[in-house]
Order: C-alpha cells, then structure tokens, then sequence
C-alpha cells in the first residue's frame, strides 16, 4: 500500500483533558450495541471538520465535540490552510492565521488530519470530503462548521449525551439511507441538526441517484442553495432533527479545556455550575454573533508576515469576499434567480442554465 502524504492519523500518546464520565457510553450500552450491530461501516460515526484559518476558533469546536463524548478518533480535521507543508514542519506562528498545531491535535486531543493539496474553495472542500467517503467506500458522514461550538443538555432527564442521541438518530435514520430505501419512495439526503452546523450526509444520495457534485462555479455563498435546492429536486428531502445545544459563534472562550471538560475528578456530577455558565456565556455569544457581524472571526489572526506558503491576511479577506460575490452572479445566472431557494420562485432542474428561463435575474 502507498504511503498517504494527505492523511495524519492520531498520535499514540495519552489523551488529555479527561472526556467528563457521564459523557462516555459504556461499552455495554444498548444504544451502542444496538449501532454497532445495525451498521458495519468503521468508523461509524466520521466528522469532518474543515480549517482554513483561525485555530482558536477551531480549538472550541473540536473540545467541544470531544467534551460531548463524540469519540476523538473519528474526528477528522481538514487542513484547508493553503499552506503546503507549513504547518505539517511547525513553521507558521500562532498569530498566524493559517497556522495548525499538529501535535497539539493528533497528540494530546488525539484527532486525524487531512492535508489538501492547495487551497480549496467551500464547494471544492464539500466535494473534497465527499471523495474521501466515497473512496473508503462509507455510507455517511457528518460535517460541522469551524466557528461552533457544542453541548450535551445536561438539565434533560433522563440525561443523554449529545454523542449518544447522535448515536441513536443515526441508528433511526440509517434503514432509510441505502439505495433500496430510495426505490421505495423513503429517500433522504442529508440531516441538519442546527441548519447545517452539523449535518449527516447520506453519500448515496449524490452517487446512486445523480445529485452529483457540489458546482465549483459558485465558491462560496449561494453554493450550499444550489446543492441543497438540487438534492430536493431530484427527489432526496433534507430532515431535521436535534441531539443538544449547538452554538453559531464569532468569538472563542478563554481556557476552553477546562471550561468544556472542567477538572478532573471534579465537578463530575451532571449541570455542574460550570456547566451552567459555559451555557449561559456561550448563548450571549451567539447572540452577540447575531448582532455584530458574522464572520469578525474570520480576521482576528493578522500576523504570519513573510512565513511560508502565508498569503496576506487582508488581501485573503478582501479576496474572498470578491470571489464570494462573484459566486452569488453565478448563482443567479445558473438559475434565473437569486433566491436561495429557486422553487419558490417556481424553478425546476429543468431551469438551471435554460435561457429562456432569465427574465427575473
């Protein structure tokens, strides 16, 4: 076999900080049994988490996911820094945006990374990943967001980990995923739960049917209306569900180890009060995010001035915006509107790229 220069599995080195206990499924849990017996494919439940700038934003979400039992092994970060081999040799500064401690994630948080070869756009990321699953031959994945963060909801009784009710809606779902539920009328393609914050992505929908691919004419936004749109319309619903708290952010807590995973042999009890603050601050974050700007986050790292492979933050953000508008003209010129959602301007497959079918672009 090849030797994979994309793909850094974890490190063998002890994991730290500790997953809270009442977050760990027994191995003699029948929500895991019950999943493991029901699906074959290993890992079960893969999570891509694609990066391309700010780590401490990046550092949040991933604790998070781990802290709410989601197991570290099967989490897979995308390196999408643009970089080459910058943050692989530990050459970029922490002020650098584009910068990724490796060790720090393969070792101590003991989570995969995968290098792209260059900087991919949004669209090329989702396609990225869809080729991944396609070539170790999964039946699903999930992908998430760079800027969330996650909690179980820990005043629920009886309590269940966010992992463990991402356990049981996959083991719900999984019977419908397969191309036989398809030829029956009971097809999905994919699961939001949050909007796609974290979503679960059903890969026969794009390969056994003909959704295909994600459109790299449209880069960035508006991509995720025309895939979305075609995916309806050719037959596969989007469904939504919830498995915990899930928080759309700008900023990134301070000492996020501990307030996700708290001390060790402390505070082990379910709602600990450090549990309730974390809540209460990361809701006036989001609210905050909500008010104030979206993607502030996006430029909060400015340094990395003449480190390898490091494109001028600035320039990256105006560039990205640029391209981004440019995606949207794109959009609309494919469909005859620039509505996120065509059908409700009455559009079918049959409109995109038809034009006669342009008057209200």
């Amino acid at each position: 076999m090849s030797e994979d220069h994309y793909y850094l599995p974890p490190l063998d080195e002890p994991r730290y900080p500790a997953v809270p206990s009442y977050n760990i499924i027994p191995t003699d849990s029948e929500i895991l049994i019950s999943a493991q017996k029901l699906i074959p494919q290993t890992p079960m439940t893969p999570l891509f988490v694609p990066f391309t700038r700010n780590h401490l934003m990046l550092r949040q979400t991933i604790l998070s996911y781990i802290a709410a039992g989601w197991p570290s092994s099967q989490i897979y970060i995308i390196d999408n820094s643009g970089t080459m081999d910058a943050n692989l040799r530990n050459l970029l500064s922490d002020t650098n945006p584009f910068h990724l401690n490796y060790t720090l994630y393969r070792g101590r948080y003991g989570v995969n990374i995968i290098r792209t070869p260059t900087l991919f756009s949004f669209a090329q990321l989702q396609n990225f990943i869809l080729f991944i699953a396609m070539t170790r031959r999964w039946s699903h994945y999930y992908w998430t967001h760079q800027d969330i963060a996650v909690l179980s909801e820990e005043d629920e009784q009886p309590y269940k980990s966010f992992y463990q009710n991402v356990l049981s809606s996959l083991t719900s779902l999984y019977p419908t995923m397969n191309s036989t539920a398809a030829k029956n009328g009971k097809p999905w393609g994919i699961v939001w739960y949050s909007f796609d914050w974290l979503t679960l992505v059903n890969v026969a929908a794009a390969t056994d049917v003909g959704v295909g691919a994600w459109d790299t004419f449209i880069p960035y936004y508006h991509t995720d209306c025309d895939y979305y749109e075609r995916m309806r319309l050719t037959g596969f619903p989007i469904l939504e569900k919830r498995v915990g708290e899930i928080y759309d952010l700008a900023e990134h807590i301070t000492d996020p180890e501990y307030r996700f995973f708290g001390d060790e042999g402390n505070e082990a009890d379910v709602g600990s009060t450090r549990y309730k603050m974390l809540r209460t601050e990361l809701n006036v974050m989001m609210e905050s995010k909500s008010a104030h700007g979206r993607n502030t986050w996006q430029d909060e790292l400015k340094g990395g001035k003449g480190e390898p492979w490091t494109y001028d933050p600035k320039g990256f953000q105006k560039a990205w915006w640029d391209i981004a508008a440019a995606g949207r003209e794109v959009f609309k010129k494919k469909w005859g509107t620039a509505n996120c959602k065509p059908s409700g301007d009455g559009k079918a497959l049959s409109s995109m790229w038809n034009e006669t079918d342009r008057s209200s672009v």
